[in-house]
């Protein structure tokens, strides 16, 4: 990675330099003094910038779902002690009360230091499904991802608000890290209730939801949620100039 970025990086600057010459004025050893201090100029910029840039990250995490090692946005990786991913909710409460110190992680989306452990890592989108749906609200595992629920939901005349074009998300991830997206309100103000587990593997409820948003994990493991659906409506909007002084007529 490291020859690649030079090498890019040189390219790029050699082709400055070489489209700002002037080939009737261009004296060898000038030129060629030139590329020597640009070599090692571009050399030591990119080794400054690749091992002492305090934001870079270099681990090896297996997390996105076409087997690419790195999350959504790839600039973290990480190798956990263990990855577990349950497959129903007495699994994941037997394993958070064994666990020493543990993690979750959704769709690795949007990604916070937070997820990063040497220790247990817990991979919940095993936990996915449609519990029930009322008509107005649906209740889902948290591993299911926002796609599975509009799918669910369109097919109905509903939809979800407060996302955006990217539907990879789990739900809980959703919520815990306040996704915002086309609407004017955020996802995680839809959430009217959920179900999380503490560290000793008990199961909480929550009506009021607020503070979970944001949470990122850290008041338990998100197992199940529900949210407010609407009316999957066509709309049209029409854009036109119109005087200030006509606004107060």
């Amino acid at each position: 990675e490291l020859l690649v970025f030079i090498l890019v990086v040189f390219v790029v600057l050699m082709s400055a330099c070489l489209s700002s010459l002037d080939c009737r004025t261009c004296r060898i050893r000038l030129f060629v003094k030139n590329i020597f201090l640009l070599s090692i100029a571009t050399v030591g910029w990119c080794i400054i910038l690749y091992y002492f840039n305090p934001y870079h990250k270099e681990h090896a995490f297996l997390i996105s779902s076409t087997g690419a090692p790195h999350i959504w946005g790839e600039n973290v990786r990480f190798e956990p002690g263990q990855v577990y991913r349950p497959n129903n909710l007495q699994e994941l409460q037997t394993f958070v009360n064994d666990s020493t110190k543990c993690r979750v992680i959704g769709g690795g989306h949007s990604f916070s230091p937070l997820v990063e452990t040497r220790e247990d890592l817990i991979d919940i989108r095993a936990l996915r499904g449609i519990i029930s749906d009322n008509g107005t609200h649906i209740t889902a595992w948290a591993g299911s991802t926002i796609e599975e629920l509009q799918i669910y939901l369109t097919q109905r005349g509903r939809t979800l608000h407060g996302f955006g074009s990217i539907h990879s998300q789990t739900l809980a991830g959703g919520l815990s890290t306040s996704l915002v997206g086309i609407q004017p309100m955020g996802f995680a103000s839809q959430c009217t209730w959920a179900q999380t587990i503490d560290a000793t593997g008990a199961l909480h409820e929550w009506a009021d939801t607020y503070f979970l948003r944001n949470s990122m994990g850290l008041l338990g493991v998100i197992v199940q949620v529900q949210f407010k659906t609407h009316p999957n409506v066509w709309t049209t909007h029409a854009v036109k100039h119109i005087r200030l002084a006509a606004l107060f007529h």
